[in-house]
């Protein structure tokens, strides 16, 4: 496998979280049984500034994973972010699994690094649903 951090020590966990979803049915409330798109996609929760490193200086990262492994990559913009909220997603899609599984652990390489990733581990996302106002800025 190609990529920037191939031999990475955690690759094999990020695999095993990756067949489980690829294998996951869809739950019983889904709308649609077929589950096609869904395993076609890898998404990631980072902090704002692991967002920035994955977008890099004018894009730059995100293209040259995107060249790298032949697949797009989707960083959440910040203006589509809740007010107060200090997390984007990362979402990487395309035709084939393996590409995928090895932007994912190029991505998870570069937010491993991130030294000023600062994450809230207790969010309560319903208090960031549209119908309610967010909540205190409670991040460091």
């Amino acid at each position: 496998s190609s990529g920037i951090n191939a031999e990475w020590p955690l690759r094999p966990g990020i695999q095993s979280v990756q067949d489980k979803i690829r294998t996951d049915k869809p739950p019983p409330n889904a709308p649609s049984k077929d589950n096609t798109k869904r395993k076609g996609c890898m998404k990631l929760v980072v902090s704002v500034s692991s967002a920035g490193r994955i977008i890099g200086k004018g894009g730059e990262q995100t293209k040259k994973l995107q060249t790298l492994h032949g697949v797009h990559v989707d960083v959440m913009k910040t203006a589509d972010l809740p007010p107060g909220l200090n997390e984007s997603v990362i979402t990487i899609s395309g035709q084939d699994n393996e590409r995928i599984d090895n932007c994912m652990a190029d991505v998870v390489a570069l937010v491993s690094e991130d030294t000023r990733a600062n994450l809230n581990y207790f969010v309560n996302y319903a208090d960031f649903s549209q119908n309610r106002p967010a909540p205190p800025h409670q991040f460091g």
